[in-house]
């Protein structure tokens, strides 16, 4: 778990110096241009070399080769790669998947290279009947390093400032800050000593099937249900896990604190990335001509997003399907496009799968809700690690805060004003929205929670924390692994 280390690292300011992540130029591999779009804080794209390389070969001057030409340039491959494949099949499922927060983006181009490779292996395997099916990932960077040095050095009430004013107002913002995080200890104490003694509530089959029972209408249900997985871990186990918050875990006295002082304004410019990814700082500049009047967004995900308009109406838009997958903070984003390009002229998303989603159950509810009442044919899938699992997760060698990146935001870095404010892929957070999904669309929603094992080093099949939900061995892509067994 390197990200949660370099959390360590950010948090003694050492990684502006060695860095977690790195800034600059992205290399990316040519065969995984045309299943890639990698964006910068700004939704411009990175300064990838191939695409370079094609913009300068098409022009006189490598000075036209601008970053909107660049972007261009490179949505137009991934455009041309789908175009390619629907020559070469009959049917074709777009796979659109969001990676997470604290993902630098050299990391997210590596993981979305072993992903493909995966994907290109089972589209060799599959059925006649089968789509082949197509990923094309989102490389949004997310580290937090990244993120909270434009906190500390740049981002000013939502906007870019010079380097000269960002720099002179640092250390107000780094004492900001840590004023924050001292100020709080009692509460941040007090959480992590409750959460050391508190029950953690599960749910048994009995239970299960009254929730089926009453969610799913008229027992139509068309294949998705409300799921929790087993609880394999012994009493043993459970006893170690509870001692282990004494030692090491008395290192949490000095790490809860600087988390607290760090997550907050992190997560803060994390979402702003999640905003820009659409519409571009520069997009509200306004010059005298009026030529900016009526322009669409240039988010690099706009232009993405509006590419696979062109699919829709091509003469072969029947051959396509659409699923719509998010990680993490990645939901946040597809909640984004559900509520930007649902019309008639977008593409209709058949799957919507949500993984350990860090949006919250209010941003479910304007954003999935409508979508799904609108497009009667799309499925929402709602997956989620097992509440003792989510709980519990260790990292760091147990010296920072005990639980997942969910419990950490709903502990640290938000507060939530109401139970809908909290993230929505815990599973004890989700199951008490459940019942104010209006009825109309409830047959075509799961919620599946995975099972915890009692060594999560041994041949698991189910994700036991929450960064092991795109974890190629899973074949999350697959149907199955969203679907209840």
């Amino acid at each position: 778990m390197k990200k949660y280390i370099c959390f360590l690292q950010l948090l003694v300011m050492a990684s502006f110096i060695s860095g977690c992540s790195h800034f600059g130029a992205l290399k990316v591999d040519e065969e995984l241009v045309g299943n890639m779009i990698s964006l910068n804080a700004n939704g411009e794209t990175f300064n990838i070399e191939y695409i370079k390389n094609l913009c300068e070969k098409g022009t006189t001057s490598s000075e036209t080769c601008t970053k909107e030409n660049l972007l261009n340039i490179h949505i137009n491959q991934i455009f041309n790669n789908l175009q390619k494949i629907e020559k070469e099949n009959s049917k074709i499922e777009i796979l659109l998947f969001i990676h997470g927060g604290l993902v630098p983006k050299r990391k997210a181009a590596i993981e979305a290279k072993k992903i493909a490779k995966e994907i290109n292996e089972d589209n060799k395997k599959r059925k006649l009947f089968e789509p082949y099916v197509y990923p094309i990932f989102v490389n949004w960077e997310s580290s937090m390093s990244a993120s909270y040095k434009n906190h500390l050095l740049r981002i000013r009430q939502g906007e870019k400032r010079s380097k000269l004013f960002g720099w002179s107002t640092s250390p107000f913002y780094l004492i900001a800050d840590t004023g924050r995080a001292l100020t709080r200890l009692p509460i941040t104490y007090t959480y992590q000593t409750y959460n050391m003694i508190k029950p953690v509530k599960t749910y048994n089959n009995s239970d299960l099937s009254i929730f089926n029972k009453n969610f799913y209408t008229e027992g139509k249900n068309n294949g998705h249900g409300i799921s929790l997985g087993e609880n394999r871990i012994n009493n043993f186990s459970k006893i170690i896990n509870k001692s282990t918050y004494v030692f090491p875990g008395v290192f949490k006295i000095i790490t809860t604190p600087i988390l607290d002082m760090v997550g907050k304004s992190s997560w803060d410019n994390m979402l702003r990335r999640t905003k820009t990814l659409f519409r571009t700082p520069g997009d509200f500049k306004i010059n005298a001509s009026g030529n900016s009047m009526n322009q669409e967004p240039n988010g690099g995900l706009s232009k993405l997003m509006r590419m696979l308009r062109k699919l829709k109406v091509s003469k072969n838009a029947d051959k396509f399907s659409v699923t719509l997958m998010g990680h993490s903070m990645g939901t946040i984003v597809a909640s984004e496009i559900l509520r930007k390009y649902s019309e008639n002229e977008d593409f209709d998303y058949d799957n919507i799968v949500y993984m350990a989603a860090a949006t919250s159950i209010r941003d479910f509810e304007t954003s999935v809700v409508p979508y799904l009442k609108a497009h009667s044919e799309s499925n929402f899938y709602n997956l989620t690690l097992h509440p003792y699992a989510e709980e519990n997760e260790n990292t760091g060698y147990d010296f920072l805060p005990r639980g997942s990146l969910l419990v950490w935001l709903d502990d640290f870095a938000t507060i939530p004003a109401t139970p809908a404010d909290k993230t929505l892929g815990k599973w004890n957070n989700a199951i008490r929205a459940w019942p104010y999904i209006p009825n109309e669309i409830r047959s075509r929603i799961t919620l599946k929670g995975f099972g915890v094992v009692n060594d999560s080093k041994s041949n698991i099949t189910d994700p036991q924390k929450h960064g092991q939900f795109n974890d190629v061995k899973f074949r999350f892509w697959r149907h199955k692994f969203r679907e209840i067994n």
